[in-house]
This record gives structure tokens, sequence and C-alpha cells, in this order.
């Protein structure tokens, strides 16, 4: 996933289409912030709706599909 301030874009491989890759974007505010979970040992952290290693590296975004208008809070995680 690349990151570039107000949006994020995954980079999905697909064989069916024209040229076997396939992107979408995401916005920035469906991340789930409210998810956090302090980080232990042998365990990654989660603050702010971002899973990050003991080197504090993003390893996983926690993303709310949006239900309406602008409302990720209700949505499910993707």
């Amino acid at each position: 996933m690349l990151v570039d301030g107000e949006c994020f874009i995954r980079v999905i491989k697909d064989e069916d289409s024209k040229y076997g890759v396939k992107f979408k974007l995401i916005d920035s505010l469906a991340v789930d912030c409210l998810r956090n979970i302090p980080m232990a040992e042998g365990q990654n952290g989660v603050f702010n709706g971002v899973e990050v290693d003991h080197n504090y590296k993003p390893v996983k975004y926690y993303i709310r599909e949006c239900i309406g208008f602008g409302n990720y809070e209700s949505g499910k995680l993707e």
C-alpha cells in the first residue's frame, strides 16, 4: 500500500484486467482511528488504526467501508 497524505492507494493484482493490476483509492478518513491496542512483548501494537511492529514500522491498516455520505465509523472492516 502506498501512502500519500490524504489517501491510500491499494495495488490489486488482477489477471483479468487489461494490465494485470488495478488500483483502489482509499480515503484516509476510512482508517479506524478508534482502534488502539497497546504494544506487548511479542505482540504488535495498534495506534489510531495502524498496526506497527516493535520498530514502529506499519504492518497493517484497519480500514472501514463508508456507509452513506462520509460515515466510516459504522462501516464494516475491510
